[in-house]
């Protein structure tokens, strides 16, 4: 997915943060707050790399998303 298709399913984000390792540039895209459900899309460039799930203040983590058909 590209920047535009996550802002068509997801909205806006509640922050974006970006950071530098090893070279690479990354753009996280965090929704939600907590306590409760937090979705982390990374992006690299334009394309998504990953989107991690979790639940902040409830102790859990959530299953991995299942791959895009």
């Amino acid at each position: 997915m590209d920047r535009d298709q996550v802002l068509l399913s997801l909205g806006k984000p509640v922050r974006k943060v970006r950071e530098t390792i090893e070279g690479e540039e990354t753009e996280d895209w965090i929704y939600g707050t907590p306590p409760g459900r937090i979705v982390f899309v990374t992006f690299k460039g334009n394309k998504v790399i990953k989107v991690k799930e979790t639940y902040a203040g409830l102790g859990s983590e959530a299953p991995p998303l299942p791959p895009p058909r």
